[in-house]
């Protein structure tokens, strides 16, 4: 029987790699030996490729370079015949893209980018949403009152920061894109209370 694209994203959004994870510069991280592992332990026929630029008949790079100096990778994983893809610029430890990159630079890029082209697949996706627990593993609480106040009050919070850093500045686009698009969702608490931190937390070293 033919394996489906939604039979691979129910099984690998499944897994919990809390135990996995590492914390740098305030962001969740996952190896990519630890995503890699989970995913072939699944789909042992997964196929790895990494696409890039071609500098001539028989010059073929696995990165891309741009104007400018920066570089880009491209990484496709392929399982069951179906695949996903990610593109990530080749960055420092800001995630700052960095001009005339080193093979360190990019090699390390390159792993980055396998783990998100594993995560389109659903492995640890929701570390990129700051979630804490795999969609499927959230217990289904009812919301009560005291929740519904919490969270009215947390959306405030978090729509006055916006407000303030829009009026003032100081705050990265890409920070304050995120803390908005979590204000728009109206929820749910635990990531408004996130959001808020993370943005007075942008807001004290700026």
């Amino acid at each position: 029987m033919k394996t489906t694209a939604k039979e691979i994203w129910d099984t690998l959004s499944a897994e919990n790699v809390n135990k996995f994870t590492e914390q740098k510069n305030g962001l969740t991280y996952l190896s990519w030996s630890h995503a890699y592992r989970i995913a072939m332990g699944h789909y042992p026929d997964m196929e790895v490729t990494f696409l890039g630029s071609v500098d001539g008949p028989k010059v073929h790079r696995d990165v891309s370079y741009l104007p400018g100096g920066t570089a880009m990778v491209h990484c496709v994983v392929t399982i069951a015949g179906m695949s996903r893809e990610a593109f990530l610029p080749v960055m420092d430890y800001r995630n700052k893209s960095i001009v005339e990159p080193t093979s360190r630079d990019i090699s390390d890029a390159k792993q980055r980018a396998l783990v998100k082209a594993i995560a389109h697949w659903g492995l640890g996706l929701y570390l990129y949403g700051g979630e804490d627990l795999p969609y499927e593993a959230k217990p289904k609480a009812k919301p009560t009152k005291a929740t519904g106040e919490a969270l009215a009050a947390s959306l405030k919070a978090l729509s006055g920061l916006v407000a303030a850093c829009e009026t003032h500045g100081g705050v990265e686009a890409k920070v304050l894109a995120a803390a908005s698009s979590v204000l728009d969702a109206g929820g749910p608490l635990g990531r408004v209370q996130k959001a808020i931190t993370h943005l007075e937390g942008e807001i004290d070293c700026g």
